[in-house]
Order: C-alpha cells, then sequence, then structure tokens
C-alpha cells in the first residue's frame, strides 16, 4: 500500500500543550491527541524545557496518531508557539536545554550584542519588535554570559526545526517560524547578517530557511521507528501556530480575521500592505506572501490563557478534572447577567481571589478577555483596517456562551472555527507539500514537462526491478539566486532556463520524489561552472544545503583562488572537497590545458592533509584517452595518496574508443574512483565494469542537465547529445521535428547501467553498490571528516 492517499499527521506545538490531528485526504479530523509541555525554572528568571524529554513527548503523541491511521501517514507538519532557542552540536545532539519565548533572563539586562538596536529598528528587519526576550535576546544572553558554549555549537535552531532534524536528518526553518527567531531579514527571505555580527554567529549554525508546506524529505528509519511512522512518510515545513490555524479557518484574504485563544489572546490579520502593519505596531507574519498572497499581522493580548485559567480553577470545587472546571464556568457565566452588575476583572493583573458571586466573576472573567480585545480592535479601525468576518479558535471557542460575550462588546461578525486549529492548519500544510514533492516540481519553477506514461512505462518495466531503495548521485549542480553573479544571465538556452534559473535541493527532490518514486535520494553537490556562478556564494549554498550525511557539498575552485580562500570555504562551508574545471584556467589554450593547470599545489597539498575528495573534469581534447592525461592522472593520485581522486564521467569517455585500455593505470591507484556521470552507453559501462575496481564506481547523473529529455550517442568514434528539448548541452543536435519520443538523460543513464551490468554479470549486492554503497561509505567518511574539523 502507498501514501499517496494517505492521511496527514498536523502537531501545534503549543506553550501549554502539544495537539495533534490525523486528517483524512477529505479533509476529517480522524483522531485528535495531545501532551502537556512541562518546564523546568532553575531560576526565576528562566524557562527551560529539557530537548530529549520535548522529543520523546512529541514522538509518542506522533505514534498515538499513526496507530489510529487506517492507512500508512502520507505526511507530517509541525507548527506551533517558537519564539524558544536550543543549541546544538553537529549530530544533532542538545547541547542546551529549550530556552522558552517566556524566559526573562534578557529582560532588563545591559547585553552588548544588542547595544543601540530599537524594537522598531528589529521590527522593520524581523516583523517583530522584541530585544528583551526570545531568540535574540537569549543569544545577546549567552553571548555575554556562556560564549564559549555558542561558538561551539554547530546549530543554533528552535524546537521546531531540531524535530525536523529528528525527523529528516535536514535542518531547515520555515520562514514563518522564523520572524520569531528575531534573525530574518523578513522581505528578503534571508539570515540578517549585521544582526548574526552582533551575536558572533556564523551563518553555518543556522537552518535552511524556506516556505511553508515545503517537503523537506523523508522520514529516517530512527525516526520513523520512533514514531511508528514509515520512511516513505514525508516530513513538510509548517509555520507559526497563529498562520497555521488561519489556514484550517480558513482566513486567507484582507478583511477577515482570526481570534486565536490560547496561552495569549492573538487577532490575525491578512493585509497587503506590510509597511502598513508595521506602522500599525502589529507583529508582522509572511503568510502567503511568497506566492503572492498577503501578509498579515497580529495583535497579542499575551499570557492572559494562565491568569483565566487561575480564576476558572478557583471556581471549581478541589480536585475537579479540567472539563469539569470548564463546564462549571461556562454554566456560571451564563447564569449572569451581562455587565456582571459592575463587576471588573483585569486579566493583565495576576490572579487575585474576588469576593463576589461565583456567576459574577465567572462573567467578569470572560467579559475581561473580550475588552482586552477591544481596545486594539478599535486603534486598528481608526487606521483603517475593516474586518468583515472573524472566526475564533481555541479553547474559549468551544465554550457556549463566551463567543457570544466576546461579539457582543467587539461587534465582530463571530463564527468559532474548527478545533485544534493550529494542528488542522498544520496538516493541511503537510497535505500541501506531499502534493508538490508528488508533483513535477513543487516549486513550481519549471516549465511542467513531467512524467509522461510513456516515461512511466520505462521506470515500471525496465528500472522498477532493478534498482535498489537508495541512490547515491555524487555529481549535482545545485544553484539558489544568490549564488550568480549579480548582472549575468544564463544563456538562452541554458538548461537553467528550465527551472527558472535555479537548480535548488528542493527542486532536485520535488523533480526526484516524481522520478524516482520508490527511491530514497542521496546526493552531493557543487555549483554551476560558469562565469555566471559567484563561487564563494555557491560554496556557501553547497554548505547550507548539506548535512553531511544524506547531502554533501564541494567548492567549485579555479586555480585563482588564493588557498587560504579555499581553506576558508571548506572550513566554515563543512565541505567535502573541490571540483575543478578547465574553463576556470585562463591564458592557456582549452586544448593544451593540463590537469596540472587547474588547480595549484597549495590547494592540493590542503586537499591531501584532510584527506578530500577531489573531482576532476578531465581536459584535452582526447580526454581519458590522451598520453598526456593518462600520464598526469597517475602522478595525480600517487603525489597526493590521502586525496580521494574522482574522475567524473569516467574521465569523460562517452563513446567506447574513448575507454578501451586506459583504465588500467588509474584502476591500479586506490585513491581514485571514476563516476558514471552522463554516460548512457552500455559498452562504455560494460568495460567499465569489467577493467575497473567496482568498489570505486560511483553513479552519478549532472542533473539538472540529466533531467532533460535526450540520450547521449556515438558518432564515428565521437558523442553527441540528440535533445528532446531546445537547450544546449555540449555537442547538440535538437529534433525541432518532434519525430523521436525521448525520455530523460537520467533515466537513459540507469537504463545503460542496467544493461552493462547484467552483460558484466554483477550481482545484485554489485550494483546497489555502484548505485548507492560505494558513494555512502566515501562520502560519509568525507563528512565525517569535515564534522570533526
Amino acid at each position: 500500500m502507498t501514501t499517496a492517499d494517505g492521511p496527514t499527521i498536523g502537531l501545534d506545538l503549543g506553550t501549554s500543550a502539544v495537539k495533534g490531528v490525523l486528517m483524512a485526504a477529505d479533509g476529517r479530523i480522524l483522531r485528535t491527541a495531545s501532551r502537556t509541555m512541562v518546564y523546568d525554572q532553575p531560576t526565576p528568571e528562566c524557562v527551560e524545557c529539557d530537548a530529549n524529554r520535548h522529543w520523546r513527548a512529541t514522538a509518542g503523541l506522533i505514534r498515538e496518531l499513526a496507530e489510529a491511521a487506517p492507512q500508512p501517514v502520507r505526511a507530517i507538519t509541525l507548527s506551533g508557539a517558537s519564539g524558544n532557542t536550543l543549541l546544538a552540536d553537529a549530530a544533532g545532539k542538545p547541547l542546551t536545554p529549550i530556552i522558552n519565548w517566556m524566559d526573562r533572563r534578557g529582560v532588563g539586562a545591559a547585553l552588548p550584542a544588542l547595544q543601540g538596536l530599537t524594537p522598531e529598528a528589529v521590527r522593520r528587519v524581523t516583523g517583530w519588535p522584541c530585544t528583551d526576550r526570545f531568540p535574540l535576546a537569549h543569544l545577546a544572553w549567552m553571548r555575554a554570559h556562556d560564549p564559549a558554549r555558542l561558538d561551539a555549537a554547530a546549530h543554533v535552531c528552535m524546537n521546531t526545526d531540531w524535530l525536523l532534524f529528528r525527523l529528516t536528518g535536514q535542518w531547515v526553518m520555515d520562514y514563518s517560524t522564523a520572524t520569531t527567531f528575531h534573525l530574518q531579514d523578513q522581505t528578503g527571505r534571508r539570515w540578517h547578517r549585521p544582526f548574526l555580527e552582533r551575536l558572533g554567529l556564523r551563518e553555518t549554525q543556522l537552518p535552511r530557511l524556506a516556505g511553508s508546506g515545503v517537503a523537506v524529505g523523508p522520514l529516517t528509519p530512527e525516526a520513523a521507528a520512533d514514531t511508528g511512522l514509515t520512511t516513505a512518510t514525508l516530513a513538510v515545513t509548517g509555520a507559526f501556530d497563529h498562520p497555521s490555524a488561519a489556514r484550517a479557518a480558513g482566513i486567507t484574504r484582507p478583511g477577515q480575521l482570526l481570534l486565536s485563544c490560547g496561552t495569549s489572546w492573538v487577532g490575525f490579520l491578512p493585509w497587503t500592505d506590510r509597511d502598513a502593519l508595521v506602522e500599525a505596531a502589529l507583529l508582522c507574519d509572511p503568510f502567503l506572501s511568497d506566492a503572492g498572497g498577503p501578509w498579515a499581522g497580529m495583535f497579542s493580548v499575551s499570557t492572559i490563557g494562565p491568569v483565566i485559567d487561575a480564576y476558572v480553577a478557583s471556581l471549581s470545587a478541589p480536585g475537579a478534572d479540567r472539563r469539569a472546571q470548564l463546564e462549571r464556568f461556562d454554566a456560571l457565566a451564563a447564569a449572569a447577567p451581562a455587565g456582571a452588575e459592575g463587576l471588573v476583572i483585569d486579566l493583565a493583573s495576576p490572579f487575585r481571589p474576588v469576593d463576589a458571586p461565583p456567576a459574577l466573576v465567572a462573567r467578569a472573567v470572560m467579559e475581561g478577555a473580550a475588552r482586552a480585545l477591544l481596545a486594539p480592535l478599535e486603534r486598528l479601525r481608526a487606521r483603517g483596517f475593516a474586518f468583515q468576518q472573524a472566526v475564533m479558535v481555541g479553547g474559549p471557542g468551544n465554550s457556549p456562551v463566551w463567543p457570544g460575550i466576546v461579539a457582543a462588546i467587539t461587534g465582530l461578525d463571530l463564527t468559532v472555527g474548527t478545533a485544534h486549529a493550529g494542528a488542522a492548519g498544520a496538516a493541511l500544510l503537510a497535505r500541501l507539500g506531499a502534493g508538490k514533492y508528488r508533483g513535477s516540481a513543487g516549486t513550481g519553477r519549471t516549465d511542467g514537462a513531467g512524467r509522461t506514461d510513456r516515461d512511466r512505462e520505462v521506470y515500471d518495466r525496465e528500472l522498477r526491478g532493478f534498482l535498489p531503495p537508495r541512490l547515491f548521485d555524487v555529481h549535482v549542480h545545485l544553484l539558489d539566486d544568490d549564488s550568480r553573479v549579480p548582472g549575468t544571465e544564463y544563456p538562452p538556452r541554458s538548461c537553467y532556463r528550465k527551472f527558472g534559473c535555479t537548480f535548488t535541493r528542493e527542486q532536485y527532490l520535488d523533480w526526484a520524489a516524481e522520478w524516482l518514486p520508490e527511491q530514497e535520494l542521496h546526493f552531493n553537490a557543487f555549483g554551476h561552472p560558469g562565469r555566471e556562478t559567484d563561487r564563494g556564494r555557491a560554496a556557501a549554498y553547497a554548505g547550507r544545503v548539506s548535512d553531511n550525511r544524506r547531502m554533501f557539498g564541494m567548492a567549485l575552485v579555479s586555480p585563482a583562488d588564493p588557498a587560504e580562500q579555499v581553506i576558508r570555504w571548506i572550513e566554515e562551508h563543512h565541505l567535502v572537497g573541490y571540483k575543478p574545471y578547465l574553463n576556470f584556467v585562463e591564458n592557456k589554450p582549452a586544448d593544451e590545458i593540463t590537469i596540472g593547470d587547474m588547480l595549484t599545489e597549495a590547494q592540493m597539498a590542503y586537499a591531501d592533509a584532510r584527506g578530500l575528495a577531489v573531482m576532476l573534469h578531465i581536459p584535452r581534447p582526447g580526454r581519458l584517452a590522451d598520453p598526456v592525461n593518462q600520464r598526469d592522472m597517475v602522478a595525480f593520485c600517487r603525489r597526493y595518496p590521502r586525496a580521494r581522486i574522482i574522475f567524473a564521467h569516467i574521465g569523460r569517455a562517452y563513446y567506447l574508443s574513448g575507454v578501451l585500455g586506459n583504465l588500467d593505470g588509474i584502476a591500479a591507484c586506490p585513491n581514485a574512483y571514476i563516476d558514471t556521470t552522463m554516460v548512457n552507453h552500455e559498452g562504455v559501462l560494460e568495460y567499465a565494469f569489467r577493467r575497473f575496481p567496482r568498489e570505486r564506481i560511483l553513479f552519478g547523473t549532472d542533473a539538472p542537465i540529466a533531467c532533460l529529455r535526450g540520450k547521449s550517442v556515438e558518432i564515428n568514434n565521437q558523442y553527441a547529445y540528440l535533445m528532446g528539448e531546445e537547450y544546449e548541452v555540449g555537442t547538440s543536435i535538437f529534433d525541432a521535428r518532434g519525430a523521436v519520443k525521448f525520455t530523460t538523460f537520467y533515466y537513459e543513464q540507469l537504463r545503460g547501467i542496467r544493461l552493462a551490468s547484467e552483460r558484466a554479470g554483477l550481482t545484485r549486492t554489485e550494483v546497489e553498490d555502484i548505485l548507492f554503497n560505494n558513494a555512502h561509505r566515501l562520502f560519509t567518511a568525507l563528512g565525517a571528516t569535515v564534522r570533526g574539523q
């Protein structure tokens, strides 16, 4: 049974409790569950939660929901209150407790890192104005009082992204949740470097940023075992709790208002103009803006929930359970007249016993909460904000009395929303992310040419029974918008234009989810080797998307790059090696470039000392067969015996005469590897499988080129790319008449490996070694090396 139509799980990581729902594909809530949050308070100012205890409680909640699922759970999303702080080491092991947003250790402290920083300046950048609480203050306090631990932390995060890491092994934070982290440039959707510099933080310590409802990836086997889910279940990015609840309540347009009643009572209003929200001193959330929709503003009546709880408890018999307390509270309030005979209770003040009949106290508490909402609503109306519809969610919304009181006092046209709205919104985001993950490209940045029936037939008949459950692609070009040199553009027929002039980790995973529906993909990535690429930024992006467990990164390196700079890229971004290119060599004819011209002695000395990988794109017209290259490849491996030298594209031997008799030299070098990237010639592959040590053969694709439709062919001891799409790749021949029904280079490469392995007599284990295990062993060892630096 597949997970395609399975239910989703949404969690609301609240301040007082973690709440979860199991949602059917048609939106019905099949099961709810919750766990109470437990805090430690080592000093009066500190409010903390043990991270491992938090994981166990959350995993147990997920298991309870998973066990109620009628079929495998398709996806899971975590939304929540956030605004907390956690430090972790490179393996994700917590170095601190989770410091809760209610923690006050930074209040009133003169923290040097925040000197001269005003709340309004913070609001302009991050959307929220806090400087004495939340992570900005927590981290400033650590910089002042615990700098060694802050510097030692490999990951600076919140509970949401740490739990996501526990589920997937990936460090990702959505834009909405990142708002409460107070370190994000909210309009630029990137980490705000001036704040990082104030705190002495490295960008590599922070998670990758992504939108809400983006599939991060499938669960790890360990997470599946802990939660009762499967490794086919996807984890999807969530949102701050109120934007999540708004999605469940249908509050998505200007003129609508969500009233979310929990620990704090919060008003949430979609609005198109972020500046108007900031000028109104509202807390600003990205909400739907990254997809062209509205931003959202929030006002908060902070922490009145615990005060209300104290009054509720005071009106019940000792030992009464929560349900009985609430039923009595509702009954008392219903029995009292409007206005509570003049009794007024200020919920901004701590609880105090009131000498009045219980019914009047209950009514006065409800009316006090409604009046607390009225003040900010009147202020907003005076600034031109209008509300045609309001929805109330949270515990008070379940009362038969309270919503009517709120409507009467505020003048709102009020309805009551779904129970467990925050968790329900998370479950909807899980369904959204899973749908994108299964689509042709969840980012919406491809030309929409997904798999055809003919492609599915290739997979079903030729690849499904052949491919192992995991693939490791050692040769991927990834780039985001920031990797490109400002003012440059890709050529009109560049393959990157097919993908919106980027090819991000998410785009590759989305593509692979459709084309390799039963495989878990691991990969090694680096930037695009062209003049359009800023190598430093490409190295930074490779580092951000790699975890050195499932995904790895390399730096593009030119001989013009000083060794000190290359070392800084490797160490700052935890990269596993280099990828030089012949087109980075200047002042020498391309036909005369040698391997030694592509890297300096200092660069290679560092790679050798660290045991890094160096992936070589062999120069010269004869490529692997060139006598100069034959000599230099062996000499290079012997000169740098601790470096792992990967000869890409089987030394660029795409046709048979280029490989025959030319592998023996490097086959005798124990640090030499070959990858199969863009080689779909079964004869070349068969020869490599017979003549090169199989434990040093690695699978690679050249994605995104491999995602195009086409096939490389041998023509008179040459090769050319027959193209089914009008993009340029090397020597391209485009089928302008559409006479041929192409599949992708990716499938053609896998077809070639299948045919070659059958002819060479490879065992099932040897096939899995080439497609996954060899690279996994190599890169896991490399990752451990750079993580330990």
